[in-house]
């Protein structure tokens, strides 16, 4: 199909070269290394931004054979996500198909397969990225479960599940699903018993897939529950009812804006006018009750419609609700909602004039070609896996066999355990103290970005090693891309 190898070459051109390697990608590669060589399992997921709660995890042991295939080089997990993207761009079409029609599931996969945010987040591992496959898979199930294969509800709590995993907001989807299926189990009375049993094995199901962070909070005095009950409270608002309704209509534009406007690319067309946005976001959602209201008239069966719009309407509504910043990945399980949806919008426009259908897939494609153009493949910042792996090799000369030493991290982002670095160092012969230990260290090796003095940084990697040693000695000091980089090596003596 043209529209899975247009997908495969935007996700795997010059992928090495364009790689993202930052903080995140190097902390789980380090996970996924313990597992795979030092067979060190783990109970935990990655801590989440915002509250002292941490994801579970699933996606270190799933993406540890895609190390497997690369170690010690850690791109093995970013071809892995790059082919689920591809497979999730198929399964959009395919899924889809069944859902929406086959015009429409073909114009939503072009765009897909082309979408900026969805292409960057396909292009890297990262613990939230696979999870526009899985959301596909819920609502898939959901639509299955709808038309009368009762059983697909529990491929619909499995995939919540593994949602769950992925990032927490994934929870809004609990709220579409529990409606529809409250929905649908009212519609059939007499099988009370057997969606009793599904609802069951589903809670089951996440509890299996939870048990991990239940038995590490369970051991460490309920420390995660503590930081989800702490998060809830952070999100309590105490102004007045008029201020939080006023704000919440703002919220829903914005919201609006960012999961539709802003998902299908359209903004690299319109970035400072908010207004042309807006009237795009009125369009998308009129053209979609607009086709629901022709179906109903028609006497069609409205199942997909149905379940696209719970979703993407009250995942909308949830976004309101979230008091902090919201990212693309947040709702990236929404993803292919967002494409059916406009899939559908574009299909019944072809439908309702027979000339229509070259106009409306040439204004497809256009869209798609525009999109493609934004892409970041085409003048992103090369990889610096190339120079992580030069100063790995450069440094490890000022470290004896033996030696205690550890890093630290100087930049705009605060990424002090430098953990894109330290997965080179953690692959070689000589490899450092765990990230939480900087106790009697024999060398502090200190890598600045942001152009500070080193013992100046007021951070405790540092501070705790100056504690130790009142007159740390230079041994090396190197520089790279033209003085942008400077490492430091610190010695007792």
């Amino acid at each position: 199909m043209i529209v899975v190898l247009i997908a495969s070459f935007v996700r795997f051109f010059r992928f090495t070269d364009y790689l993202e390697f930052l903080d995140d990608q190097g902390r789980d590669a380090i996970v996924m290394k313990r597992i795979l060589i030092d067979h060190d399992l783990t109970l935990l997921g990655p801590g989440t931004s915002v509250g002292n709660m941490y994801l579970g995890p699933l996606y270190y042991y799933a993406m540890t054979p895609f190390l497997a295939l690369t170690y010690p080089d850690p791109t093995g997990p970013a071809y892995g996500m790059a082919l689920l993207g591809v497979m999730t761009v198929a399964l959009v079409f395919i899924l889809g198909k069944e859902m929406v029609g086959e015009r429409a599931a073909g114009m939503a996969a072009l765009l897909y397969a082309t979408a900026p945010v969805v292409v960057h987040l396909s292009r890297f591992s990262w613990q939230p990225n696979p999870a526009p496959f899985f959301g596909l898979l819920m609502m898939w199930c959901t639509y299955r479960a709808l038309k009368g294969k009762t059983w697909y509800w529990l491929g619909v709590g499995l995939s919540f599940a593994v949602m769950t995993q992925l990032h927490y907001v994934a929870m809004l989807t609990l709220f579409p699903s529990a409606i529809l299926f409250l929905y649908d189990a009212w519609k059939h009375p007499k099988k009370h018993t057997t969606y009793t049993q599904i609802a069951l094995l589903s809670a089951l199901a996440v509890l299996f897939v939870f048990s991990p962070l239940i038995a590490f909070d369970l051991r460490h005095d309920h420390l995660i529950l503590k930081g989800f009950q702490e998060f809830l409270a952070s999100q309590h608002q105490t102004s007045p009812l008029l201020d939080r309704t006023t704000r919440f209509f703002l919220d829903l534009q914005g919201r609006g804006l960012q999961t539709i406007v802003e998902t299908l690319g359209l903004p690299h067309t319109t970035m400072t006018d908010r207004g042309v946005n807006t009237l795009l976001l009125v369009v998308f959602i009129v053209s979609a009750v607009y086709i629901v209201r022709q179906r109903m008239k028609k006497n069609k069966n409205s199942t997909a419609e149905l379940i696209l719009y719970v979703w993407v309407g009250m995942t909308i509504i949830g976004l309101c609700m979230y008091r902090n910043t919201v990212y693309p990945h947040y709702f990236a399980f929404l993803f292919p909602a967002v494409f059916l949806v406009t899939g559908m919008i574009f299909s019944s426009l072809a439908s309702s004039r027979k000339f229509l259908v070259p106009i409306v897939w040439g204004v497809v494609i256009l869209i798609a070609l525009w999109n493609a153009s934004q892409l970041g493949i085409w003048n992103s910042k090369k990889s610096d896996m190339k120079l992580f792996r030069t100063i790995v090799q450069d440094i490890s000369s000022s470290i004896k066999p033996g030696e205690r030493y550890n890093l630290a991290l100087l930049n705009s982002n605060r990424e002090y355990r430098a953990m894109k670095y330290r997965y080179f160092f953690e692959v070689s012969d000589k490899q450092p103290q765990s990230q939480y230990d900087y106790m009697n260290l024999d060398k502090l090796i200190v890598v600045v970005e942001n152009g500070e003095q080193p013992l100046n940084a007021p951070i405790f990697e540092v501070q705790q090693f100056l504690r130790e040693v009142k007159k740390p000695v230079l041994l090396t000091k190197k520089s790279y891309q033209g003085k942008i980089i400077e490492v430091y090596v610190f010695s007792r003596k």
